[in-house]
């Protein structure tokens, strides 16, 4: 589903905000949304619903609204959604759980706090800290966005990136290696700085192999740090016996199995 259209953030990798929706923000009313959220649990015996909203979190007053409506409403579903480390609290986390939210998708992007600032994140690597650690604690699922390979940063800065998101005890994670979409102001500082691994072969953009050039590290080092970082978070003993624990029924079996056959055709499928 979506309650609101468009991002008033500006990180300069993302397309939808800059080509789309020019960084305006408008938010469905909360009435609207619940109606639409009924109407796929009594039509379509709906169990669960994604909001994919850039940013779900990012008008408090809306959201801790949306929350207490939902518990008026008696409406009964687990949901899930985009968020910012950076806009998210205690109060706002606790009424979201309490209103059925079962994960949070954050973007980490990078542990090293000079790359959150030159692609425009606007939030600090303590926030993320923080952030993951509030969701834990009132006991919402985290999922990290991360990518590696930026032209800036180096064999360290990925590896420092991978150490960091271990250290996060994240609940599910996703490596990306960066795409620059035509638009957006990374595309831009690409062209200037000659990055651009494809010029306008716009097939190859498919987030298989890196599409921008590294001065040290050549394309297929990129793709096998990238395929490291899943292993090293999703094959690490305390992850996998966590998840193990945490299982309750024989859905929950199912869910895990098919969840790891995804990470495992993912790993594959990067640099194919």
């Amino acid at each position: 589903m979506m309650a609101s259209r468009g991002c008033a953030y500006k990180c300069s990798f993302c397309s939808w905000p800059a080509m789309l929706f020019k960084y305006k923000l408008r938010m469905r009313s909360v009435s609207k949304v619940l109606d639409e959220m009924e109407l796929l649990i009594k039509k379509y015996n709906a169990e669960e619903i994604f909001f994919d909203d850039d940013t779900f979190t990012c008008n408090k007053k809306w959201v801790m609204d949306f929350c207490e409506s939902i518990e008026k409403r008696k409406i009964n579903v687990l949901w899930s959604c985009n968020g910012r480390v950076d806009n998210t609290d205690k109060e706002m986390l606790e009424a979201m759980k309490k209103s059925g939210c079962r994960l949070i998708k954050y973007g980490i992007e990078s542990a090293n706090q000079s790359t959150l600032d030159r692609i425009k994140k606007c939030y600090t690597i303590e926030q993320v800290i923080e952030s993951f650690r509030l969701s834990k604690e009132i006991g919402i699922l985290r999922h990290g966005t991360v990518m590696v390979g930026y032209p800036w940063e180096s064999k360290k800065d990925i590896e420092k990136t991978i150490n960091f998101v271990k250290s996060l005890d994240v609940d599910t994670v996703q490596f990306s290696i960066p795409i620059v979409y035509p638009g957006t102001e990374l595309f831009k500082e690409a062209k200037e700085n000659n990055w651009l691994a494809f010029g306008e072969e716009w097939e190859k953009y498919d987030m298989s192999k890196p599409s921008l050039k590294h001065p040290e590290l050549k394309p297929e080092e990129i793709v096998e740090l990238c395929q490291k970082a899943w292993k090293k978070v999703y094959f690490q003993p305390k992850f996998m016996i966590r998840k193990a624990l945490g299982l309750k029924n024989m859905d929950q079996v199912k869910w895990t199995y098919k969840g790891a056959k995804t990470v495992l055709s993912d790993i594959w499928a990067i640099g194919k």
